[in-house]
This record gives structure tokens, sequence and C-alpha cells, in this order.
């Protein structure tokens, strides 16, 4: 994808813990999470809970992650080249 610039919304990790922005690390903490913070729902007001959730650093045990195109490049059709016998091929570099 040459020429792309994409930005990292958000992801799990392979035990399906989401990844929180603002945490620096790339792996798992505990957070005292309460109304209007991501990855939590309160059910009553006032609650707050500790829950699990991974760093916005990005990591090999990543098993999702969200992206948002933030600049086109060339486009997928410029990507591809004919090979010999006329199927295509992909072309990354």
């Amino acid at each position: 994808m040459q020429g792309y610039i994409l930005r990292i919304t958000g992801g799990n990790d392979k035990q399906g813990f989401p990844m929180k922005q603002g945490v620096l690390t790339n792996g798992r903490v505990r957070l005292l999470l309460s109304k209007g913070h991501s990855c939590y729902r309160s059910r009553r007001a006032g609650e707050r809970k500790r829950k699990s959730v991974r760093g916005c650093i990005v990591d090999a045990n990543l098993s999702a992650l969200a992206l948002v195109i933030v600049k086109k490049g060339k486009r997928f059709s410029d990507l591809w080249r004919k090979g010999k016998a006329g199927e295509r091929v992909k072309n990354w570099y």
C-alpha cells in the first residue's frame, strides 16, 4: 500500500482485551474505569470497575487492528501488474 497513511483507531489482543488510547505500554494493565471511559459501560450512577485493557502500542500479540485511511496513495489497481500468462501478480515493491 504505497503512499497510504493510516491511523490506528483500536484493536484487541488474542484473548479479546481491547486497546485503550493513552496507555503507553504494549502489555495488559488493570485500570479503574468509570462512566465516560472507553472499554467500559457503567450499569449504575457512580459505578467504577477495575478492568483489564491493553496498551496502545502495537505488538505481535494483537489479533485485530482497526485502521482509518488518513491519506490515500496509489490506487489498488495500480499495485497489480500482469503476469506472463495474463494472471494477476502482486507488485508490492
